[in-house]
């Protein structure tokens, strides 16, 4: 009888280890299940704040890029004679980017106007750089008689920077300055009826996981005249 029950307890006692091994496994199976969603979870999220971070950075530098060739833009047109200040050549730049060069009404001189007697742009050029307001960084010699800076001209290169160049009447280059990069399109339509101007810029750039991020910005600019 004795040998019996000692003969029990073994049996059970085996049953009952064999049941803690089994409940270990599974909660291990479960922990580990557990592990793999939350880094699964914390990777997406990893990547969701590292493609939104460099999308903001992107579109920040493609709003002021589009914002300095806005104001710029607007201030060029047709002069009395209804000639076109501007030139859009598509597909000219970096990739098959379109490229634009232009003019806009300058001081020349210390003595010149904006406008003449009629109303219309006194004298048609460049400025040097951009947000150039008077005649010392409009003209290298402050003469009216020949314009050293006669055209601004904005660019995609072949290394993704959209550029803002000076050229002379030679169209050789006076100057330049990179005010946007990244750039991977630059799309420039004219609008005969309503002299607007529709500029399309994107930009695309890796973020932090190695995810391509692009980002585009549209704008329409309304010629002087």
């Amino acid at each position: 009888m004795v040998d019996r029950l000692m003969v029990t307890k073994r049996r059970g006692a085996r049953g009952r280890s064999g049941l803690v091994l089994v409940e270990i496994v599974i909660t291990m199976a479960i922990l580990a299940f557990m592990i793999t969603v939350v880094y699964g979870l914390m990777g997406n999220a990893r990547t969701i704040f590292f493609d939104m971070s460099m999308g903001t950075q992107l579109r920040d530098g493609l709003r002021q890029a589009v914002s300095r060739m806005e104001l710029e833009l607007r201030n060029t047109g047709y002069d009395s004679a209804h000639n076109a200040q501007f030139l859009v050549s598509a597909g000219a730049g970096a990739s098959g980017t379109d490229t634009i060069r232009f003019s806009v009404p300058i001081l020349c001189s210390t003595t010149a106007t904006l406008l003449n007697a009629s109303g219309d742009p006194a004298n048609w050029g460049a400025g040097l750089t951009w947000g150039c307001g008077g005649s010392a960084c409009m003209d290298a010699n402050n003469s009216c008689a020949v314009l050293e800076y006669k055209y601004i001209k904005y660019a995609v290169n072949s290394s993704g920077q959209l550029v803002r160049s000076v050229l002379g009447p030679d169209l050789a280059t006076v100057g330049s300055a990179v005010i946007g990069r990244d750039i991977s399109g630059l799309s420039i339509t004219f609008n005969n009826a309503t002299r607007t101007l529709s500029l399309v810029v994107k930009a695309r750039k890796l973020s932090g996981t190695s995810r391509m991020v692009t980002e585009t910005v549209s704008q329409n600019v309304r010629l002087m005249n």
